[in-house]
């Protein structure tokens, strides 16, 4: 199995971020495991792995054992605010690109 470089954690982390931040404003609720999978296209191990390095890092917080116990820290927030801002300003960027 590859390596992931830092950028490509750091790209996974903000993926799993927003669809963490997704399900609780459209649902109340965090995603499962498995939701996280399926939407994603990872296998379950990759994703359960992904929370590990992630929960390692300070950015989640998740009951292994229980159902829908993920949510994310105030260092995952801050992430989370800053890749948002950080895709507006590509796409302004791209918009201005193409005209």
């Amino acid at each position: 199995m590859r390596m992931l470089t830092p950028r490509e954690w750091r790209d996974r982390s903000v993926d799993v971020l927003t669809l963490i931040e997704d399900s609780l404003d459209n649902h109340g609720y965090p995603p499962t495991l498995t939701e996280l999978a399926t939407k994603l296209g990872f296998a379950k191990a990759t994703i359960y792995a992904t929370l590990q390095h992630m929960q390692r890092e300070g950015m989640v917080e998740w009951e292994r054992n229980g159902r829908r116990t993920l949510s994310t820290t105030e260092k995952g927030d801050e992430l989370y605010e800053a890749s948002q801002g950080l895709r507006k300003t590509e796409e302004a960027y791209e918009s201005t690109r193409s005209r």
